[in-house]
């Protein structure tokens, strides 16, 4: 229903008080694309509804209308929350609720909310199908563990499984071996993850002891997150990990047990097969690998 048909809805309501006044201002804060009093002035008005006795065929429609107006604008208010909270993939279903909710509306001011809608979407999609990539996040400190009498270097043994992979399903990867000498690593490290599909974090004492790690590398990782990265993780050691907040992410492990556990090279083949068994999925699932 137009802005035009309400004010004739108004004009036959003849109240200064009735529930089609605080309507007719939600509908101005739309035009005007105010939406949080569009929002208040709709709500206002539906709960004004219920004390007026105006009854007929066009105030029905007008108020199933409203209702149908508050549920829509919620969904573009919570999607904007999102969206500037960087968590894009909630963002993004609130907005394409928002349009589903829209097919068929003739009303050009809503049109302009939806179009604002469909271009946040076609962001969020910018920013989420430029990640193509797996990033393996560990500390340094972490790359020679003494195992039965034999050095062990956890991420390099990981590192010859993603390389296969990028040669079998064109998943690309990277760790910090490939910046070369004199790049800054705070700005390689920032590109890197923003192609990250999925963040590989190799946990433990020196991982959660590292200044670099702490300092710089978990903000870049959780913006990653909040714009639809997936992490896995796994314990080299113990350590607190609950610092992080770890536990609301995906362990490939138990977290009673650690990969240092696993003496036997042929129990960590296994694990980290498993490992790679959830990064295809997830980008099988986001219709980025080509098969």
């Amino acid at each position: 229903m137009n802005a035009e048909k309400y004010d004739q809805l108004f004009q036959e309501a003849g109240s200064k008080d009735c529930w089609l006044t605080f309507l007719a201002r939600g509908n101005q804060c739309l035009k005007e694309k105010r939406l949080e009093d569009a929002i208040e002035a709709y709500y206002l008005a539906y709960q004004r509804r219920n004390f007026d006795n105006k009854e007929g065929e066009n105030i029905d429609k007008a108020s199933e209308d409203l209702k149908w107006r508050l549920d829509m604008l919620g969904c573009v208010r919570s999607g904007n929350k999102f969206f500037d909270k960087r968590d894009l993939t909630q963002a993004k279903e609130y907005y394409q609720q928002a349009d589903e909710m829209s097919a068929g509306e003739s009303d050009a001011d809503i049109w302009g909310i939806i179009y604002d809608v469909r271009c946040k979407i076609r962001k969020i999609d910018e920013i989420q199908h430029r990640r193509m990539e797996v990033f393996l996040s560990y500390a340094h400190k972490d790359m020679k563990h003494k195992v039965n009498g034999e050095i062990i270097d956890y991420a390099r043994e990981l590192a010859r499984f993603f390389k296969a992979l990028s040669h079998t399903k064109k998943i690309k990867y990277w760790d910090d071996k490939e910046i070369r000498a004199g790049e800054k690593w705070n700005e390689v490290i920032h590109e890197a993850l923003s192609r990250a599909k999925v963040i590989v974090m190799m946990v433990s004492n020196e991982y959660m002891a590292s200044e670099y790690i702490w300092n710089y590398e978990l903000g870049e990782i959780r913006t990653a997150l909040d714009e639809g990265a997936t992490i896995l993780w796994l314990l080299i050691s113990h350590c607190d990990y609950e610092e992080i907040a770890m536990s609301e992410w995906q362990a490939i492990l138990p977290l009673d047990q650690y990969l240092v556990q696993y003496t036997e090279r042929l129990q960590r083949d296994k694990l980290y097969t498993k490992l790679i068994e959830q990064v295809k999925k997830i980008f099988q699932e986001s219709m980025l690998t080509e098969e």
